[in-house]
C-alpha cells in the first residue's frame, strides 16, 4: 500500500506539536479511511498542602485540534 500525498500531509500534521499520545489509522478494504490522533497529557501532582508544581492540571493551556472531514 503507498500513502498518497494527502494522507501523508495529513499524518505529518496530526504529528505535529504531539509531546504524548497516539496516531493511529484505519483501513477498510486496504483504504486508510480515517485518522485518530489521541493526545495524552501529564499531569503532575502537587507534593503536598503547602507544596506545588506550576504543571497542575488548572495552568495547563487548552489545547483544540481542529476536526477533520
Amino acid at each position: 500500500m503507498s500513502l498518497e500525498p494527502a494522507l501523508l500531509a495529513s499524518v505529518t500534521h496530526a504529528l505535529k506539536d504531539l509531546r504524548y499520545g497516539t496516531i493511529q489509522l484505519v483501513v477498510h478494504d486496504g483504504r486508510v479511511v480515517r485518522l485518530e490522533r489521541i493526545e495524552r497529557i501529564h499531569v503532575i501532582q502537587p507534593t503536598g498542602p503547602a507544596g506545588g508544581s506550576s504543571d497542575t492540571l488548572a495552568n495547563l493551556p487548552e489545547q483544540r485540534v481542529p476536526r477533520r472531514t
